[in-house]
């Protein structure tokens, strides 16, 4: 499910009101407090992954509470994960005060009384992700997750610079999901934000838990890698301490091979781009470059193999303005 919340189209003197209101009933029972409501402009667009709701915010600078009225109101037991994206800020939990910061994850729950305050950069923009995820839902002791909050992870390294990426990626592409993918995405948002508090806390996880992990991070390996021609599953393996055997066993219950999966988002990435206007100018043999595909011939068989037609054709058709002919 996709909800939308914009300011935009309404009455600068209606516009906090109208915010506060929504995002009060779309998230959780909060107080929203802004020293300037009069120039308040704000975004808010959230998708469901199965059980975790994903929001990409922007906003003026706003400080947030939730008070134990609120959490006597409704409260589903969830971890709330904020990643900002530009700004700064802070949460205070109980006697915990953390500060939010680009590169961090904040995870915070919504069953104990907290304020978060944000601010804008020089321009005044707040960009962010905030994610809820239900404490049931983690894979993780009780004693664990009864802890007291907020945490503060780096998302330089690790399993924090998974998270962070793949947060940000499925956020940017929230709309390009299918129904059937997003509770799987969910699931894989739900293994690493359980293997980062479990890191963090000293206990263990579930091998099932370190396998969907492992893979995540191949995945996150094989896309910053894809324009490299010598990508390879020796190279994949070597990254992660596995064997290519190991490597292979792992992709049993895929879709795809290593090898072939390489090849489909490669393919894909190089029909994104010939269906892009700004890049028009590109030859095609440099779309496929672009991508780790360096044989023309072999790139012209494959993605007609994929496609039903040559890379040329395929460009001619979407820029032309009848892709839909």
């Amino acid at each position: 499910m996709h909800t939308v919340i914009h300011t935009g189209g309404v009455a600068p003197a209606e516009r906090f009101e109208y915010w506060r209101n929504l995002v009060s009933r779309t998230l959780l029972p909060l107080e929203i407090v802004s020293e300037s409501p009069a120039d308040f402009q704000g975004e808010m667009r959230s998708t469901d992954f199965g059980a975790v709701q994903l929001s990409r915010v922007g906003c003026s600078d706003i400080w947030t509470h939730r008070t134990m009225k609120h959490i006597r109101q409704s409260d589903p037991e969830l971890l709330q994960v904020a990643v900002p994206l530009r700004g700064h800020g802070a949460v205070v939990q109980g006697r915990e005060h953390v500060a939010m910061g680009l590169s961090t994850i904040v995870v915070y729950n919504s069953w104990t009384p907290y304020s978060v305050l944000t601010t804008g950069d020089d321009e005044g923009a707040i960009r962010g992700i905030f994610a809820m995820v239900p404490r049931a839902m983690l894979h993780l002791p009780e004693t664990v997750s009864e802890r007291r909050t907020p945490w503060v992870f780096s998302g330089r390294e690790g399993v924090g610079a998974l998270l962070l990426g793949f947060l940000g990626h499925l956020a940017a592409n929230a709309d390009q999901f299918q129904a059937c993918e997003t509770t799987r995405l969910g699931a894989t948002v739900l293994d690493l934000l359980t293997m980062l508090l479990a890191r963090e806390n000293g206990t263990t996880v579930s091998p099932e838990t370190r396998q969907r992990v492992l893979m995540a991070r191949i995945h996150a390996f094989i896309h910053r890698r894809l324009g490299d021609p010598a990508l390879s599953p020796e190279i994949i393996a070597a990254a992660h301490n596995i064997s290519v055997r190991a490597l292979h066993r792992l992709f049993l219950g895929q879709e795809h091979t290593v090898a072939a999966w390489i090849r489909a988002l490669r393919l894909d990435h190089c029909r994104r781009d010939l269906a892009n206007r700004r890049l028009e100018g590109r030859p095609v043999h440099a779309v496929a470059a672009r991508w780790g595909l360096t044989d023309a011939a072999h790139f012209t068989r494959a993605f007609r193999t994929a496609y039903g037609m040559t890379p040329q054709a395929y460009r001619r058709l979407h820029l032309s303005g009848h892709a839909g002919a």
